[in-house]
């Protein structure tokens, strides 16, 4: 594994990371917030990505348009 080149790379990786483990909870019909509370995580991201786009590289961008998606 390739070391950060800056803790902003940790924070995004941080950021999808909490957002897997939301979208792992989508298939537990017992909890009626998991929705919610992944589409939140990605919101996280996405406006993290945008907000560091210029410091992070092109690279973030694609990604946040990817999760857009």
């Amino acid at each position: 594994m390739k070391p950060f080149r800056n803790p902003l790379q940790y924070h995004a990786l941080h950021l999808l990371q909490k957002s897997q483990e939301q979208a792992k909870k989508l298939s537990d019909s017992t909890n009626p917030e998991a929705l919610h509370d992944f589409r939140v995580s990605i919101r996280h991201l996405r406006s993290f990505l945008k907000s560091y786009q210029d410091i992070l590289g092109k690279d973030s961008r694609k990604s946040r348009e990817q999760l857009g998606e």
